[in-house]
């Protein structure tokens, strides 16, 4: 006798449990794929504040840089820098002239070529809006005798690109510029 076997194909059989966990690794994906997201939003902001605070330490260390530069000129030119408020110092480096390249000068004339100088130096740094003071502060008398001239030097540029044009060097100030400064005596 021969059998016949009939195979019937039923539906699978799954326990209610598993049912209800249907689409729940989907959901789970998601989660990850949306906390990654926010994750490399933070990385990618801190990258951004760290880029920019890099390009305003660069600023500053430029302008220390400048500020030194000029003492050591004024230094340099000791007797020009002692005459206070009437050294040569004092002029404007965007007007100053003054070639001493190769040759001998005196020390008016140095003053304006270490201005000019120093003026293109500056201007090389590309800080934004960038503007000087050099002011005389006092004379440093020891009985009647002048012994030094005291000066203050700042360096002023506009870090936040947004047009402040203030030289009150508070940082707490929008109007304000970001400034570096120093009081020498000489």
């Amino acid at each position: 006798m021969n059998y016949i076997r009939t195979m019937h194909s039923s539906p699978p059989v799954t326990p209610l449990v598993a049912q209800r966990a249907l689409g729940f690794t989907l959901i789970e994906v998601m989660v990850t794929v949306f906390v990654l997201a926010v994750g490399i939003l933070g990385v990618a902001g801190m990258q951004a504040v760290s880029v920019r605070e890099s390009g305003n330490t660069y600023h500053r260390t430029q302008a220390d840089l400048l500020v030194v530069d000029i003492v050591d000129r004024m230094r340099a030119n000791r007797n020009e820098a002692r005459k206070g408020a009437n050294s040569a110092y004092l002029a404007d480096p965007t007007q100053a002239a003054g070639d001493c390249e190769g040759i001998e000068c005196d020390e008016p004339t140095m003053a304006g070529h270490d201005l000019r100088e120093w003026n293109q130096s500056l201007m090389a740094t590309n800080l934004p809006n960038v503007s000087t003071s050099i002011t005389f502060v006092q004379d440093t008398v020891a009985g009647t005798t002048t012994v030094g001239s005291v000066f203050s030097i700042q360096i002023f540029w506009d870090e936040d690109r947004d047009g402040s044009t203030g030289k009150g060097c508070d940082p707490d100030n929008q109007a304000d510029m970001s400034c570096t400064s120093l009081t020498i005596q000489i």
